[in-house]
């Protein structure tokens, strides 16, 4: 066996192996960003932002385009009486974007105060206070721009609706002009509200019940002026 001073004589002569350290910094210093190669990039960028919007604002003004010659010639059709059926008229409101009036009705039916009657018959419904009745107009109807819904609240008359999930100044600008004309009552709510009200979102049901409450005070607001003003 060896003695401990032969042991600590072999541990003397050993070297330690040296551990090798790599620097975490850079071999040379970082170059400073040319402040004209970032400017030249956010223009690009900027520009790649401009031509994505302009293709997209090209592309809904085409579809809006088809969609309003599409309109015309049907109701060309019916002003000589050779109208489609109520069937197509139907696909026509699915085609056309009219998803957002089924939304509405979801989540309408759902509400208690509601109540969803069918568009034949609606004005001899017995209404009770305290209620809101919603009837979807006719297919055909809605076509003509007779309005896409009838409200009533209790046992009032029945105001006429023009649901709209459009967000184009143009469309909306055209839509209040009528209603200043004496045609049906403008409610604009964003589809994905519609969307979502009808699955039962809380924060979206509420903004749906403030936009119908909004367009119903504003109604009242006209009627009581236009009355005041015979006086």
């Amino acid at each position: 066996m060896e003695s401990y001073t032969e042991q600590a004589a072999v541990a003397d002569t050993e070297k330690p192996v040296e551990e090798k350290i790599s620097s975490i910094a850079p071999a040379s210093a970082p170059s400073k960003p040319d402040p004209r190669e970032m400017i030249q990039s956010m223009i690009e960028e900027q520009e790649g932002r401009r031509k994505k919007s302009r293709f997209e604002a090209k592309e809904r003004s085409s579809k809006l385009t088809e969609k309003e010659q599409e309109e015309k010639r049907v109701r060309a059709q019916i002003r000589e009486k050779k109208g489609p059926t109520e069937q197509q008229l139907n696909e026509w409101r699915v085609e056309f974007g009219h998803e957002g009036e089924k939304r509405l009705l979801e989540y309408l039916s759902k509400v208690p105060v509601v109540s969803v009657v069918d568009w034949e018959g609606h004005e001899n419904i017995v209404r009770m206070p305290g209620k809101v009745y919603v009837a979807r107009i006719s297919a055909l109807e809605d076509f003509k721009g007779t309005g896409d819904f009838a409200l009533s609240w209790g046992d009032k008359e029945w105001l006429l609706v023009d649901l709209t999930v459009s967000t184009n100044p143009e469309i909306l600008a055209k839509k209040w002009a009528k209603e200043k004309n004496g045609g049906p009552r403008v409610l604009n709510i964003n589809y994905n509200t519609l969307s979502n009200a009808s699955l039962g979102a809380i924060e979206d049901q509420n903004k749906v019940i403030e936009a119908i409450k909004g367009m119903v005070s504003d109604y009242k607001e006209e009627r009581l002026q236009r009355t005041v003003s015979r006086l």
